[in-house]
């Protein structure tokens, strides 16, 4: 599906994210598990602008300068370089030597905190004697981890066949925090294994008693399932209890093939063990449980599995259950398989039940019908999806698809030839959903029909109504969103006569909208225009960036034994277990203050773990809006946008011959800088590739393309940048077309081009017929001009100015 189908789906689904900052030792005080000030030592990292703290209490005081960089992991001491490299290669052995002797050399490394840290690299290296030692000098009383490096422990004592060990010493503790979590799973499962098949039933229920994600739920729910059917004492209740487990298990993990195959076969001894009439009772998983696995299959984007189980529970439907909501959802689910595989029409005729049986249901009746209505679109039976949007409208008027459905409308009467009617529909959009997200869209489309036109004074009219509609929302919407309908307002001034007029407006959206694309687009017809100008523009925003600085108002939280600990275990590269601090506390919740998450963003972005500092800022970047990266914005700037692996990135984006911001932004778009990513179509890494382009790219290169290399940033930045050059190089009058030929295919790219060779560059991208195309162009041009200029300025304004034409 393109992002807009995504989002739709997304909504349809559910019922009608120098800086002033408290982390150093004026609030966590000077333990040396935190900051480094007991022995004197400063790490050894470049040096950011001063920053400056504030609690709550002292928020209308003059703030206390704090030095940043007392929070700094280990791995970016440059004595440490042998271990991180190490660690990036999966070479856990050898990280665990070099750490040893780094501790051996260094006492700043010979810590509780240091000798847990070993514990864990030799356990990931399969060596539980060494890990079982290591681990053994960490449980110091009162250290941050002290609780972690005794399950460490424990886990070592396991793997050497003591469990007995280790549910004697595990037993009578309690734990604080997600370790206590832990404590009950080892419990579980040293108990299971020594054959205290009770205590490990008692342990694994806590388990699930607790708050666990869905994956994590099922898996335990397997493990427990398990251990029911190991007891020789089992009951009918333990066994119907296992077969549920199992069921649910296996719906969830239904796209994981080892370990369906695992819940199955539970779930069958489970059955086996039951009375005659309990088994046929139970012989079928329940409608809600296959509802469950078509839903996982569909996450997975498993599509064609999905559409042939989608069909077959269809086609076993009870009357009563056709009308239930387990029902309607299944055949919602139907639809959705078989419209991700493009069969639109079999998508429409597979909700004809569900129009018939769901539709009273305020909240999925408005779902069945807009989507019949996209359905049909898709399948270019226009007449017939403007009675499903009309339908949306009558029946759930005040439904959150309502203008969805409206939009929709005026796009099928576009596609109908029936201009007149889909103007009105258009302009109507603001008066009758004023609380909606549709109408600039609405108002946007219909200006832009009038601007590929040439009719721009036409077009003056709904683009101002969209920014009377707008107001001060325009800036919330993102990089590639934010000033669209004040750019071509300014345009159509210009072109009318109105120069003046429309050159301040170009830039009122310099000053007003920093980096983002459309400001990028106004700069450029201010450096075409009026030379200076737009600089000039700049350097007046810098001044009202300078006059309300950024900070971070500290909060409880920050000083919490809970927050210590995430910090620490952040220090050493424990990011699993520093992200389940962090849900404890309630600090990735929404709606947390915007305080605590850059506070914690921060964090993330000094231990090198950007894909999180970047999850954490993406919902929160309109807090940035109208402040350029000057003074102390420059670092929340920095946060947002971060730099990992940047020697790598320097040395490859060099050698391919491509801007170094380019593949940032790139990186940023494609993974949001998780060197892990794997997309539903198999794309790998940061850069995400696919096998096949990676395997081309890699010709004449010392790197070998799989799956598993391209999850090695080295690898994967190589090939990434050598595969954005060649893409580059087929589009030498214009290289940024290596963008949407970089999302969407080369191909496609070329075809566009060709289509409307000589179009101005912004309405270019504007008709770029992909939705997801579109919009990730924007947003890459955007977070390129933003890294040119956070990191690169002096060369920064030829990344700020974009093509006249599409051509070049």
């Amino acid at each position: 599906m393109d992002q807009r189908a995504h989002e739709i789906w997304k909504k349809v689904r559910r019922p009608s994210r120098r800086v002033a900052v408290v982390l150093g030792a004026a609030l966590l005080g000077c333990s040396s598990a935190v900051v480094l000030c007991s022995s004197g030592q400063k790490p050894s990292v470049a040096r950011p602008p001063s920053v400056v703290a504030t609690s709550s209490a002292e928020s209308a005081k003059a703030p206390q300068a704090i030095e940043l960089e007392q929070f700094s992991p280990f791995l970016a001491d440059p004595a440490l370089h042998e271990v991180a490299e190490a660690v990036e290669l999966g070479e856990f052995a050898r990280a665990a030597a070099a750490l040893a002797a780094a501790q051996k050399a260094d006492p700043r490394f010979d810590t509780p905190t240091g000798a847990f840290w070993l514990g864990r690299l030799w356990e990931r290296a399969g060596n539980p004697e060494a890990a079982r030692m290591a681990c053994e000098r960490g449980r110091v009383s009162g250290s941050l981890l002290g609780e972690y490096a005794e399950l460490c422990r424990a886990r070592a004592v396991q793997a050497q066949g003591l469990a007995t060990n280790v549910v004697s010493e595990l037993g009578s503790r309690q734990f604080v925090g997600p370790a206590e979590d832990d404590r009950r799973l080892a419990l579980a499962r040293a108990a299971r294994v020594s054959g205290d098949l009770v205590r490990a039933i008692s342990a694994f229920r806590d388990v699930l008693a607790q708050p666990l994600d869905s994956g994590t739920r099922a898996r335990v729910g397997l493990e427990l399932s398990e251990t029911l059917l190991a007891d020789a004492s089992y009951s009918a209740a333990s066994a119907e209890e296992a077969l549920g487990l199992a069921r649910r298990a296996g719906a969830v993990l239904v796209a994981h093939k080892s370990e369906q195959r695992r819940a199955l076969e539970l779930a069958e001894r489970a059955l086996a063990l039951l009375s005659p009439g309990d088994r046929a009772r139970l012989s079928e998983p329940t409608l809600e449980e296959r509802v469950l696995s078509l839903s996982s299959l569909l996450d997975a984007r498993e599509y064609q599995r999905a559409a042939l189980d989608a069909r077959e529970l269809s086609g076993s439907l009870t009357d009563t259950q056709r009308s239930s909501s387990a029902g309607c959802e299944a055949r919602l689910l139907e639809a959705k398989a078989l419209s991700s595989l493009r069969r639109f029409e079999a998508a429409l005729d597979a909700l004809a039940p569900a129009r018939e049986h769901c539709a009273t249901d305020p909240e999925r009746g408005a779902r069945v019908y807009f989507l019949s209505g996209r359905y049909a679109s898709s399948a270019a039976k226009y007449t017939e999806a403007l009675k499903f949007f009309d339908e949306v409208e009558r029946r759930f008027p005040g439904h959150s698809l309502a203008d969805d459905a409206r939009y929709n409308a005026a796009l099928a009467q576009e596609e109908l030839g029936v201009d007149a009617r889909a103007t009105e529909l258009f302009l109507s959009l603001p008066d009758a959903y004023p609380a909606g997200d549709m109408a600039p869209e609405g108002l946007f489309r219909l200006a832009l029909r009038y601007l590929e036109r040439g009719e721009w004074a036409t077009a003056l009219g709904p683009l101002t109504r969209a920014l009377a509609f707008l107001g001060e929302r325009d800036s919330a919407r993102g990089f590639e969103l934010s000033g669209r309908e004040r750019f071509f307002h300014a345009r159509a001034l210009m072109t009318l006569g109105q120069r003046e007029l429309g050159l301040d407006e170009m830039e009122a959206l310099v000053k007003g909208h920093p980096l983002s694309y459309y400001m990028l687009q106004a700069y450029s017809v201010l450096a075409r225009e009026a030379p200076g100008r737009g600089d000039a523009a700049i350097q007046a925003a810098e001044a009202f960036s300078l006059a309300s600085p950024f900070h971070i108002v500290a909060g409880p939280e920050l000083a919490s034994p809970g927050f210590l600990r995430m910090m620490e275990l952040l220090r050493i590269g424990e990011v699993d277990s520093a992200l389940r601090e962090l849900s404890a506390l309630g600090l990735r919740n929404e709606g947390v203050g915007s305080e605590i998450l850059w506070g914690v963003a921060l964090l993330y972005e000094r231990a090198g773990v950007s894909r999180f500092s970047n999850e954490l800022t993406r919902v929160r970047l309109s807090e940035m809006s109208g402040r350029w990266p000057f003074g102390q914005w420059l670092k929340a700037w920095e946060i947002a946008f971060p730099r990992p692996f940047l020697p790598i990135v320097e040395r490859e984006a060099t050698a391919a011959r491509i801007d170094p911001a380019l593949a940032y932004a790139i990186m940023r778009e494609e993974s949001a800088f998780d060197p892990e990513a794997v997309s539903a179509a198999n794309a790998y890494g940061l850069m995400q590739l696919i096998v096949p382009t990676a395997k081309r790219a890699a010709r004449g290169t010392p790197f070998v393309a799989s799956a598993a290399s391209l999850k090695r940033p080295r690898v994967n930045v190589a090939l990434g940048c050598r595969e954005l050059g060649h893409l580059a190089g087929m589009f030498e009058q214009n290289p940024l077309l290596a963008v949407p030929a970089y999302n969407a295919g080369p191909g496609r790219a070329a075809a566009w081009l060709r289509d409307r060779p000589s179009m101005d560059f912004d309405l270019w991208v504007e008709r770029i017929p992909f939705l997801e195309t579109r919009r990730y162009t924007k947003r890459v041009l955007s977070s390129r001009a933003i890294y040119a200029f956070l990191y690169d300025r002096k060369d920064a304004s030829s990344r700020l100015t974009l093509p006249k034409k599409v051509g070049g």
